[in-house]
């Protein structure tokens, strides 16, 4: 599970439960730190200038390069952005080291 993966990376204090439903019934019970929706994405034409907000500079963000991760970016995405989350040692050397890097990866030289 999730909760198993946040911990043995050594996220405290924190579970991931998987909700089937986003109405008020299905969240009342809930204080999520983040939501992560899945599903397929096909291919769109979105180019690095559309993503280039100065008010996103503070966001932690990694952009996932592979097909078969998606989950896994997308709950380190959210648990570096909450900032009271406590995300141990290890997670948040991580996170201090990799801040600066740009999400986006340009292209190859031709």
């Amino acid at each position: 599970s999730f909760t198993s993966l946040i911990q043995s990376l050594g996220v405290r204090g924190l579970e991931v439960v998987e909700l089937y439903g986003i109405d008020p019934a299905a969240v009342s019970h809930v204080e999520p730190h983040g939501l992560i929706f899945c599903f397929l994405w096909a291919k769109d034409a979105h180019q690095r200038t559309d993503f280039e907000d100065p008010s996103a500079e503070q966001v932690w963000f990694a952009n996932q390069l592979n097909d078969d991760a998606c989950a896994s970016f997308a709950t380190l995405n959210v648990l570096f952005n909450c900032p009271r989350c406590d995300l141990g040692r290890q997670l948040a050397s991580f996170k201090q080291e990799t801040q600066a890097m740009s999400p986006v990866v340009s292209p190859a030289p031709i």
